[in-house]
């Protein structure tokens, strides 16, 4: 009897070690699983975190380049905002250049009109020696210079601006009184015009009828006429005027 009870005794412990090892078992599978499914989100993490990085770095990436392409634009804009400022600086320093022509030029035309009344005046002073001088028959009255046009033919033509159809027919009328042929051709297409009456001439042995046509012009339209050697290819007798009205 006592062996039997020995026998259910060993069989009782084995039974509770066997269940004992299933509840080992049962959570050791249950802790491997929850270290398993924690690694996979701490790996989950990491990438997530690594992905939010490259993000940021994209993101400052693109904030540099924004930054850089601002700063460009506003060295774009100073720049042209420096080339507009000098460009109206030399526009008005060559505006200036253009009115101290037009003054040293209105000078010398002085200077010329002065000289011409000098040796004219020193001219008629002079006595008169000798029964043979007494002769000669009287100098012809002082006449402007473009009766010097009479022995070379010149070519004139007029382009007008601001000019009514009466200042026109005057100053034809004008210049045919004083022997000069002009023509007022329609202004050819990208020509442009002085800001002032002006004669030009090209070529300089053809200077004293260009004069002798600015000294008549002066007369006709009551004005200053300015005189310039102009720079085209035109024959030599050419002679181009700018008419300008008020």
């Amino acid at each position: 009897m006592s062996e039997g009870k020995f026998a259910g005794s060993s069989q009782l412990v084995a039974m509770v070690l066997a269940s004992a090892a299933l509840v080992i078992s049962v959570a050791s599978a249950v802790v491997n699983y929850r270290q398993n499914h924690l690694a996979n989100l701490e790996s989950s993490l990491r990438d997530t975190k690594d992905q939010l990085q490259l993000a940021h770095n994209e993101m400052s990436d693109m904030k540099l380049k924004t930054i850089q392409q601002l700063v460009d634009a506003q060295v774009a804009i100073s720049g042209r905002d420096k080339l507009t400022e000098e460009n109206s600086q030399l526009k008005e320093e060559l505006d200036s250049a253009h009115a101290r022509i037009e003054m040293l030029e209105a000078q010398v035309r002085s200077l010329d009109d002065r000289l011409s009344r000098s040796g004219a005046a020193a001219a008629n002073k002079l006595p008169v020696v000798g029964k043979k001088e007494a002769a000669l028959p009287a100098a012809a009255p002082a006449v402007d210079k473009p009766a010097a046009v009479a022995g070379r033919a010149v070519d004139i033509d007029i382009y007008t601006s601001r000019v009514s159809s009466t200042v026109q027919k005057k100053v034809a009328d004008g210049l045919k009184a004083k022997g000069y042929a002009g023509k007022f051709p329609a202004l050819p297409a990208g020509m442009g015009l002085t800001s002032a009456t002006t004669v030009f001439y090209y070529d300089q042995g053809y200077k004293d009828e260009a004069e002798s046509l600015v000294a008549v012009l002066g007369d006709i339209v009551g004005g200053r006429v300015i005189l310039r050697k102009g720079t085209s290819s035109y024959p030599k007798n050419k002679l181009i005027v700018h008419l300008i009205g008020g």
